[in-house]
């Protein structure tokens, strides 16, 4: 049986990397194959994408978008796709709701011909997505110097995007107060994904 595709998104600085770790932790425990995966960078090609969309300076909003796509494409083809085929459970650092809520709302190319491209190239939405949502906190600012895509966002307005985001999809996106411990915050997504792999897993036997 097909697999399950699972994504933590959020705009900059709100945990992701963290909880990932967590949520791969307890997917594992179940015994479960996952692959543990991100965008942009999850292949040899989005390596290279990646480094030009995070390092290389500012581009168009456009040009941004194709080199977005053009790494999921192969994210698709390469990783996603067939672990699926293999019945694992695939968890990705971002995805394509990333690129819906940065170059469709945040930097106004449109949420609706950002969906339309995904849809007319084939390009997978996760099975669900968690968006962790937080208010700005200047001191997660202070470890490291934003990346290019960072640098150019505003934190407010990406937060407000994932949430519209949110209730554009209500059953594939759970949004995730973050503004909290580690801990709580780890069990509030597990408690949603636990759900979502109890279906899945009812719908295997």
């Amino acid at each position: 049986m097909r697999g399950l595709y699972v994504a933590l998104e959020g705009a900059d600085r709100v945990g992701k990397s963290t909880q990932m770790q967590k949520l791969v932790k307890r997917l594992k425990a179940l015994e479960l194959q996952v692959i543990e995966t991100q965008e942009p960078g999850g292949t040899a090609l989005g390596q290279e994408l990646r480094r030009l969309l995070l390092h290389e300076g500012t581009k168009s909003p456009i040009a941004e978008l194709l080199l977005f796509l053009a790494d999921r494409a192969e994210h698709q083809e390469r990783v996603i796709e067939p672990a699926l085929r293999r019945g694992a459970v695939v968890v990705s650092d971002r995805s394509a709701y990333s690129t819906f809520a940065y170059q469709g709302i945040e930097r106004g190319l449109g949420l609706d011909l950002i969906l339309r491209l995904h849809e007319d190239l084939g390009l997978l939405l996760p099975d669900m997505a968690v968006v962790l949502d937080m208010p700005e906190d200047e001191e997660r600012w202070q470890d490291r110097a934003p990346d290019a895509v960072e640098a150019q966002g505003d934190h407010e307005e990406l937060r407000q995007a994932y949430r519209e985001i949110a209730r554009r999809f209500p059953q594939r996106v759970r949004l995730i107060d973050a503004d909290g411990s580690a801990r709580d915050v780890a069990q509030e997504i597990w408690q949603e994904v636990w759900q979502t792999v109890m279906e899945w897993r009812e719908g295997r036997e």
